[in-house]
């Protein structure tokens, strides 16, 4: 088991459902759309009209095998 220190360890809150992505805001902060359909997590660097996709591996899959 990976273990982080909890100011290096990472939290995402992807829903069981797709829903439509969210509007970007209107100033240059970085804001995090994820698509938990596709798996792909996209960052926006607002105002420097840049995206950076990072392919997110599902933890865990529908049917895991069963070793034995």
């Amino acid at each position: 088991s990976l273990s982080l220190p909890e100011n290096e360890s990472f939290h995402f809150d992807i829903p069981s459902s797709p829903r439509p992505p969210a509007k970007p805001p209107d100033d240059n902060r970085i804001y995090i759309d994820d698509e938990p359909v596709t798996g792909v997590l996209i960052v926006k660097m607002v105002g420097n009209i840049f995206e950076h996709y990072v392919l997110m591996h599902r933890l865990l899959t529908p049917n895991p095998p069963f070793v034995q």
